[in-house]
């Protein structure tokens, strides 16, 4: 995300906490840090979460909730290509009646 749509984000998180300053230190620091943490997060995701975030908790949103989330989401993700794609062939019949002849898999 570009430092304007960090500035966004916050100026969102202070509208439902304005526990959360939008100064120019504040969105350096969580650019900064999101650049480093999560490069590819997008500014329609990050709104979700803190509109997700603010309506189950009254805690301070934080860079690492999104962080935390972030990760979370990708590597969903990545279980779920996975998952689809598969993983090697399904066993050959000849050798489940060699399993089952030497009595290790049921007929």
């Amino acid at each position: 995300m570009t430092q304007a749509e960090i500035a966004t984000l916050l100026a969102l998180a202070n509208g439902h906490d304005r526990r959360q300053v939008l100064d120019d230190v504040r969105v350096q620091a969580w650019s900064s840090l999101l650049q480093q943490e999560a490069p590819d997060m997008t500014l329609q995701w990050a709104t979700e979460r803190v509109n997700r975030h603010y309506a189950s908790s009254t805690e301070m949103l934080m860079p690492a909730h999104l962080v935390t989330a972030w990760r979370s989401e990708k590597h969903r993700e990545m279980d779920r290509v996975a998952i689809q794609a598969g993983r090697g062939e399904p066993m050959p019949q000849w050798f489940r009646d060699r399993l089952a002849d030497t009595g290790r898999m049921p007929r």
